[in-house]
């Protein structure tokens, strides 16, 4: 099986930061059963929110036979690139609201205090 009927050349991964790369592959190796792709960053470079995650997750990861990353932020189709972005978004306002509204409460009982 090649890496052409298993992989596209561009993939897209979704940061920490909720920020989506577009990657491009200039290299895969087929092992056992995956491959070893190395990719580059397509795009702006220069933002150290997008460089910094790739170097350290996106740069070189392996795939399955079947076009699964291993790496669970690694998307074959920006569609799904987004999806993973939008929920991890959704997840974090959700998380950040209920600490805001736990932080109200503690200040709101202080407040009664005096």
């Amino acid at each position: 099986m090649s890496l052409a009927s298993v992989v596209p050349n561009t993939l897209y991964a979704v940061t920490d930061f909720h920020d989506i790369l577009t990657l491009k592959v200039v290299e895969a190796i087929e092992l056992n059963d995956l491959f070893r792709v190395k990719t580059e960053l397509v795009g702006d470079s220069t933002n150290e929110n997008q460089t910094y995650p790739f170097e350290c997750n996106f740069e070189m990861f392996y795939l399955t036979k079947q076009g699964e990353a291993y790496n669970t932020l690694v998307f074959l189709n920006i569609e799904d690139a987004i999806n993973r972005a939008k929920s991890n978004l959704e997840e974090e306002i959700l998380v950040k609201t209920n600490e805001l509204s736990s932080l109200q409460l503690k200040l709101d009982k202080i407040n009664s205090i005096v």
